[in-house]
């Protein structure tokens, strides 16, 4: 990870990825004349990922803690923005711990290799493109190894559930949901008023890390919400 870090920067770029509930996303902007330099990289990823065993059990002790915090903390939102806001919210699920604790790395690579087509994927490019032909005969040769199987017929992987950590759901924690208005528009009027509340907020997640997290060992969450049209 660190030497395509230190790659991107040296190119004048940075790259990432991100798991939602409906897809696998690998992103990055660099300048447009590197352009190659990036593609050659997210197809690198997206072929060639190692996924050592070691790898996947540090991610899997992350995803059960992402689990133990998210329901942990799930009354605070929900309260917020149904009561406050008049808004329904959907819980973001990451499926029950049993289920993350139980599946091999043989198992994540078939199910990989299932889903993993060209049929399932969208490749976007915007900005200063200087020549669409040749980037499109790039893109071609670099994503060349997808396969063109159909995924829309699979049905979900059985898992086998093993002990590999302890996500209990500790009864000591107490859930706070700090909401701060947000303003979607900004102007020059609202300059002072927006960094005011920038201030505050990093103010109390200070004093609240301090108190709450390292005092008392327990969860919070802090946020700025986006109400209204004003």
């Amino acid at each position: 990870v660190t030497a395509i870090k230190d790659y991107m920067e040296e190119n004048a770029g940075v790259s990432n990825a991100f798991t939602s509930l409906t897809e696998l996303r690998l992103h990055g902007r660099i300048i447009w004349e590197n352009l190659d330099k990036l593609i050659d990289v997210l197809s690198d990823q997206l072929q060639n990922s190692l996924f050592t065993p070691e790898c996947i059990e540090l991610e899997r002790l992350v995803i059960l803690d992402e689990l133990r915090r998210s329901q942990d903390n799930r009354p605070g939102p929900a309260f917020v923005w149904q009561t406050l806001f008049n808004q329904s919210v959907s819980n973001r699920t990451l499926g029950p711990a049993d289920n993350i604790k139980s599946f091999s790395r043989e198992q994540m690579l078939d199910w990989l290799g299932q889903r993993l087509s060209a049929k399932n994927c969208t490749i976007a490019i915007s900005g200063k493109i200087s020549d669409p032909s040749s980037i499109l005969r790039l893109l071609e040769q670099k994503f060349n190894f997808l396969p063109t199987h159909d995924v829309s017929h699979l049905a979900e992987p059985t898992y086998h559930p093993t002990n590999a950590h302890d996500s209990s759901r500790k009864t000591r924690n107490v859930n706070l949901f700090i909401a701060i208005p947000k303003r979607f528009k900004m102007d020059d009027s609202m300059f002072f008023e927006r960094t005011c509340e920038r201030r505050f907020k990093l103010y109390l997640e200070k004093e609240l890390y301090e108190e709450v997290r390292q005092k008392h060992g327990l969860v919070y969450d802090i946020s700025v919400a986006a109400v209204g049209h004003n």
